[in-house]
């Protein structure tokens, strides 16, 4: 009966101390899993840098300060938030572009920078 005694209290420490280590496991699991899962659809969300880069080239050659560009801002997703813009939903490619139109007020030759877009539809 002694012997009982002297070993159930270790036991029961040595349970504590792995369920206390499966708990941190756990957390350090379910933060880790939230991390990738966010950093996965973080990355996917933007558009290619190639076409970003492009896609400044153009605003700066028709007119930075027209309003059709306001929302082409650098490090923000142009496949989601730039107006007139659209892009494939599997390769995050620009497909399409408008920014025609008298109302935009831009006037010139179109920039050699259109040429980068490589994902653009007819």
């Amino acid at each position: 009966c002694t012997a009982t005694s002297k070993t159930q209290p270790h036991l029961t420490g040595t349970m504590a101390t792995s369920f206390t280590q499966l708990k941190s496991l756990f957390s350090l699991f379910i933060i880790s899993s939230f991390l990738i899962i966010s950093l996965s659809q973080s990355v996917d969300a933007l558009c290619n840098p190639i076409d970003e880069h492009a896609l400044l080239q153009i605003k700066a050659q028709l007119g930075p300060n027209a309003s059709i560009f306001a929302s082409w801002q650098p490090n923000t997703d142009c496949c989601q938030t730039w107006s007139n813009v659209g892009c494939n939903n599997r390769t995050h490619r620009v497909n399409y572009l408008t920014i025609g139109g008298q109302e935009t007020g831009l006037s010139g030759q179109i920039p050699p920078a259109i040429g980068d877009l490589t994902g653009l539809e007819v």
